[in-house]
């Protein structure tokens, strides 16, 4: 009986899909468990970070059982020894105040990271810091935008569903920059002078404006363009609640606003920059509807506190003390001692 000769496309097409599926069992697999272990956080992925912002003593040491133990937790508005964690330290002496700030990260990373640092510690009062200004853009990236690169398409594409995938890039550029590890507060009276540059601004929120123009008036007020985004914020913002209440700490929703809001001149210049700001008459409004929402999802909430600096924020540029710098979207010293008093004053007597 004759044998039918083999089909060499049939054969070339085997060839391929076998492949195919070798290469994805060795991407896919180990993508897996390093997303795996890094939700865990069955490494303490972030431990540089605690060292950098906290010295020894507030890390390892048993506080007074008469003290307060504060712990907080945000983005590069919290991390660092020039932010409202140490300008608190320096208020509050008798206070153990853990910085768990992580430069780069959103709710998404607070709700990984939370549990084992409210475990850690066990703090009274855990202050999570939200930024309107890009706490939304975190949660999904605009990856389809045609104004990017296509490497900067492919990064946000994965890191939008890999959260491993970003703090892989964190970690490495952190280690470029050579980032310190050991704890040593900034000096203070830093405030830059330098004067208003579009070519010396932060190249981050350059980018972020390239790839979302509309980026501040979709998350000040909410738009249907990020109206999914901001429910999943909402969502969770609850289950740091719960990971709170479970802990028993007292949740402070510290929400700071983006620069636009705060003063005229800011909104000039990210137009410069390429933010578009066609409503920004009332970006300034103390009800905006990022902040509303939040007030309005924990109203009924026990042991929940919203503080807003934005007041404040604005008292002290319209007296003539700028509260940004001029070439990052972050706050100065001035700033900073705005939200940490600001802070301090919310959560007085608010513990219980």
């Amino acid at each position: 009986m004759h044998n039918p000769e083999p089909n060499p496309l049939k054969i070339r097409m085997k060839r391929y899909a076998f492949r195919i599926l070798f290469i994805a069992i060795l991407v896919v697999f180990p993508a897996t468990v390093i997303e795996w272990v890094y939700r865990m956080q069955w490494i303490d992925t972030y431990r540089a970070e605690l060292q950098a912002y906290n010295s020894p003593e507030v890390i390892d040491g048993k506080p007074d059982s008469k003290s307060l133990t504060l712990l907080t937790l945000g983005d590069s508005f919290t991390a660092g020894t020039a932010t409202y964690p140490e300008v608190l330290r320096r208020m509050m002496p008798n206070w153990r105040i853990v910085n768990g700030g992580i430069s780069g990260t959103g709710i998404a990373q607070a709700t990984i990271v939370a549990p084992q640092r409210l475990k850690q510690f066990r703090p009274d009062i855990c202050v999570y810091q939200i930024y309107v200004g890009n706490d939304l853009f975190d949660i999904r990236y605009p990856w389809r935008s045609a104004n990017l690169t296509t490497a900067r398409r492919t990064y946000w594409f994965l890191a939008s569903h890999l959260r491993s995938f970003g703090f892989i890039n964190y970690r490495l550029g952190q280690i470029r920059a050579g980032a310190r590890t050991t704890y040593s507060p900034a000096p203070t009276g830093t405030i830059s002078l330098a004067s208003f540059s579009p070519e010396r601004y932060d190249a981050r929120e350059r980018l972020y404006f390239a790839a979302e123009p509309e980026i501040l008036e979709n998350h000040i007020y909410v738009t249907e363009q990020r109206a999914a985004d901001y429910d999943r914020f909402l969502r969770g913002l609850e289950a740091l609640r719960k990971q709170c209440a479970t802990s028993g700490a007292h949740l402070v929703l510290l929400v700071i606003p983006h620069a636009v809001q705060v003063a005229p001149v800011y909104a000039e210049r990210m137009r410069t920059l390429g933010a578009s700001l066609d409503q920004h008459d009332q970006a300034t409004s103390v009800d905006y509807p990022f902040l509303f929402g939040i007030r309005e999802a924990f109203e009924e909430a026990p042991r929940v506190t919203v503080v807003d600096p934005l007041p404040a924020l604005t008292a002290s540029e319209r007296d003539g003390s700028p509260v940004y710098f001029s070439n990052d979207g972050h706050l100065n010293e001035v700033g900073q001692h705005c939200v940490a008093q600001e802070l301090l004053r919310a959560i007085s007597g608010r513990t219980d």
